[in-house]
């Protein structure tokens, strides 16, 4: 499997559409289109990025390493934050600028 073909699956796994993605990491519509269809690859950094919004590993993206083989690790309370972030503006159809979220920590 190709890894446009890995990213089309990955997409459709979290319900993410090509301009969603590209919203999501900061990128054209065309540059997830060239993804997608003309068989080109983003840069490390970006690939890593589209990884962290769909929920894979950079690995599985790359080379369709089985995501049972990675080590899961424990996620932090900004990341957990920062993907509901997305998954919100995504639902919304909101730039993610415009999602806040406000935590507050303590006992009544």
């Amino acid at each position: 499997m190709t890894f446009s073909k890995r990213l089309k699956r990955s997409m459709a796994d979290r319900g993410i559409s090509p301009s969603q993605l590209a919203r999501l990491v900061n990128v054209s519509p065309t540059a997830v289109s060239n993804w997608l269809n003309n068989g080109t690859i983003p840069r490390p950094e970006m690939q890593a990025s589209v990884a962290k919004v769909l929920g894979v590993s950079q690995q599985h993206l790359l080379a369709g390493v089985a995501e049972s083989t990675t080590t899961p690790r424990q996620r932090t309370v900004a990341e957990i934050i920062n993907e509901a972030q997305r998954e919100i503006a995504v639902i919304s159809g909101l730039p993610i600028d415009r999602v806040r979220i406000r935590v507050e920590y303590g006992s009544d």
